[in-house]
């Protein structure tokens, strides 16, 4: 009947993105107070607070097989973490140099400094073994999670990348934009 069944409160800034664990044991929130946090379904007791961005997480995912939390930011990178400890796993992104931001300010008069690069959604492969990326300026990037490296990039239309999502066989990225 769309009542409130239970909330969860803890975040001192909004909630970007929320993802369940394949076992519906675990739900992970991820704030513009820059944290992922992972609750326990069943009591809806905070489990972890986990620290590692340093802009807000904006996205979150797990993987297919519940080893991983996959998280997206504002400071331009994707982080790994270990469900059960927490602790950050890999970091990828795309490091720049000023040289390159300036360059890209320049070109556009209203650029916004917090957006450079942001990660707004993620999605992972059924095999756990990719990451595909959306960012700001109609970005998609495909990381390779075992490597570390991204392995595909392709630039869109759209402005930005709101919203990724990969096909049940994995043959298909759809993004939505805007």
């Amino acid at each position: 009947n769309g009542q409130e069944i239970f909330k969860l409160s803890g975040h001192t800034k909004r909630i970007n993105a929320i993802a369940i664990t394949p076992d519906n044991k675990y739900i992970i929130s991820a704030s513009a107070d820059k944290t992922l946090k992972v609750w326990n379904l069943k009591n809806r007791a905070e489990v972890l607070t986990i620290k590692g961005h340093k802009c807000s997480v904006n996205a979150v995912v797990v993987t297919p097989d519940g080893r991983f939390v996959i998280s997206g930011s504002s400071d331009t990178d994707i982080k790994v973490w270990d469900l059960n400890t927490g602790k950050e796993i890999a970091t990828l992104g795309e490091k720049r140099d000023l040289k390159t931001i300036l360059l890209q300010i320049e070109e556009d008069k209203d650029f916004d400094l917090d957006c450079i690069d942001s990660v707004y959604s993620l999605a992972v492969t059924p095999d756990s073994k990719k990451i595909i990326a959306g960012y700001d300026f109609g970005k998609i990037r495909v990381w390779d999670l075992e490597n570390q490296v991204q392995i595909f990039s392709r630039k869109c239309e759209a402005p930005v990348i709101w919203s990724i999502a990969i096909t049940p066989d994995g043959k298909y990225i759809l993004a939505a934009s805007g």
